[in-house]
């Protein structure tokens, strides 16, 4: 159940302010909540709005996340290590589990930014936001997993990371091993003999703290040019000035520009990314151009033995192309449109990697150019 209302009120003639509440009941999960929200919007003078807000946001779990443990699609784990003891998670069974003890994601968000329209048909926008995650609900990957019950280990004994040594024998991973027997997981299950992993269970968990900045920016222009017809260019771009989150081990870990491999705790994250569009309509004619750009980014996280990755993934141009003939009275009075489209133009590959799957499949896909029709009409 859920109750939303908002007032406008007008400060002055060029000043206005938004005040937003929406309370949530989730009476099935035993959760309620309410997020307020604060807004104005400034226009000092003609062509310049400036606008600000501030909010909460919360995040219920997904019921199928709630509930009493169980183990439920269980898949071979493709890759990893255990801290423990050195050793691959390679073939590990990965078993996803419902946690009881799921609790709300909750979320402070302010925003300040800008629009001009100085010029005639010329709009830019220049926003800053940062989102502060409490609570975080993630789910973590087996390697996740397992690193938890390792730093809670290191923790336990008093040993820094720095100074663990998993060679069998040492005193470091004896003491380890002694507490993880001493202290059953109900996450992470071992070889009563060898110490080997021999099964994880995934669940999504209230992990930890995640704070993002980012820089937004957006400029649109449309002109008409003779009997050419109408030109529209738009350039959209997003810089991550600040991501950071609180590691398994406590540490605060910046997540820009790297691939962020071995972790649920953060999606592989280039600096910059932009698209740039570009269109045109004359009569029943229109076409676009499409221009994705994705930055750079470290190389991290396991590979396959005997090979040699590369310290950087190389920033991408990734075009796609339409065009479109808008149809009317063609058969039985029909109308409609038909559109010719070419998905990646140039037939931009992803740079192959030493790893599962051969690339970075989080944010590239391997499918190369790909040529489409589609037809669309109305009887």
């Amino acid at each position: 159940r859920a109750v939303f209302a908002e007032l406008e009120i007008p400060v002055l003639e060029n000043l206005s302010m938004q005040i937003a509440a929406r309370y949530e009941d989730f009476v099935d999960l035993d959760l309620d909540n309410t997020s307020p929200k604060v807004a104005f919007r400034w226009e000092p003078i003609d062509n310049l709005a400036i606008r600000g807000s501030w909010g909460e946001s919360f995040i219920a779990p997904e019921a199928a996340d709630v509930g009493q443990f169980n183990r439920t699609a269980c898949v071979n784990n493709p890759t990893g290590t255990d801290l423990v003891t050195g050793e691959d998670l390679l073939g590990v069974l990965s078993c996803a589990s419902k946690n009881p003890a799921l609790a709300p994601e909750d979320s402070d968000i302010w925003n300040v930014g800008f629009t001009w329209e100085g010029i005639e048909n010329l709009s830019i926008s220049v926003d800053y936001q940062e989102i502060e995650y409490t609570d975080r609900i993630v789910t973590l990957s087996a390697q996740d997993v397992t690193n938890q019950q390792f730093f809670n280990a290191l923790a336990a004994i008093g040993v820094p990371r720095a100074d663990y040594d998993p060679t069998p024998g040492s005193a470091s991973r004896d003491a380890a091993l002694a507490w993880v027997a001493a202290n059953p997981s109900s996450t992470v299950f071992r070889d009563p003999v060898s110490d080997r992993v021999t099964e994880v269970v995934r669940i999504a968990d209230n992990i930890n703290t995640n704070i993002v900045d980012v820089l937004d920016v957006t400029a649109r222009y449309s002109f008409d040019y003779s009997n050419w017809g109408n030109f529209d260019v738009a350039l959209n771009a997003s810089y991550y000035v600040t991501y950071e989150y609180a590691g398994l081990d406590g540490v605060l870990i910046d997540a820009r520009g790297r691939r962020n491999a071995d972790t649920a705790l953060s999606p592989p994250l280039p600096e910059l990314v932009a698209t740039l569009r570009t269109s045109w309509r004359n009569g029943n004619h229109a076409a676009s151009v499409l221009t994705k750009y994705t930055d750079e980014f470290t190389f991290d996280g396991t590979f396959k033995s005997g090979t040699t990755p590369p310290a950087v993934i190389s920033d991408s141009y990734i075009v796609n192309a339409s065009y479109t003939y808008f149809f009317d009275n063609f058969l039985l009075d029909t109308s409609g449109s038909v559109t010719f489209n070419v998905v990646n133009l140039f037939d931009w590959e992803p740079r192959r990697l030493p790893v599962q799957g051969g690339f970075e499949s989080r944010l590239y896909d391997n499918f190369g150019r790909i040529f489409a029709v589609s037809l669309d009409f109305e009887l």
